[in-house]
């Protein structure tokens, strides 16, 4: 390179946005593994949960339709089969609703997964890359 080409305004315009693409790219690959990796690490925590919930339910289903049948059996002995299945469908309905509020309250609780701290340092790493071009045009 020659001494005047060196002192090109456009050339040093040219060879920063090409300096800055280069480590922009960088950048965008590197916060994209760190996001990956937060987000597979915050539903790796979830994944406990979800089995068992999973397996509550279902346990759950088995044991509602064995003992709404038992409730049912035992309402009919002092009322009619209509209101002993009336009952029967209030009372579940009452405890489902009560299990859900719950559930949905400790849910509220955990985190969703989210990269938020790797979106937090990809904003910082372009911002100082941007301070970076700026003071080696200077």
């Amino acid at each position: 390179m020659t001494q005047a080409q060196s002192h090109d305004p456009q050339a040093g315009i040219a060879d920063a946005f090409v300096h800055l693409s280069e480590e922009t790219r960088t950048l965008v690959r590197q916060e994209m593994e760190r996001a990956r990796t937060e987000v597979w690490e915050r539903a790796k925590s979830l994944l406990p949960a979800a089995g068992l919930l999973a397996v509550g339910g279902g346990l759950g289903l088995a044991a509602a339709a064995s003992s709404y049948r038992l409730v049912l059996r035992v309402l009919e002995r002092v009322s009619t089969p209509g209101i002993a299945a009336l009952l029967a469908t209030a009372g579940f309905g009452a405890g489902a609703v009560v299990a859900l509020r719950a559930g949905r309250e400790q849910l509220r609780g955990v985190p969703v997964p989210l990269p938020v701290s790797s979106a937090a340092t990809a904003a910082g790493d372009v911002a100082r890359t941007v301070e970076q071009v700026a003071d080696r045009q200077s």
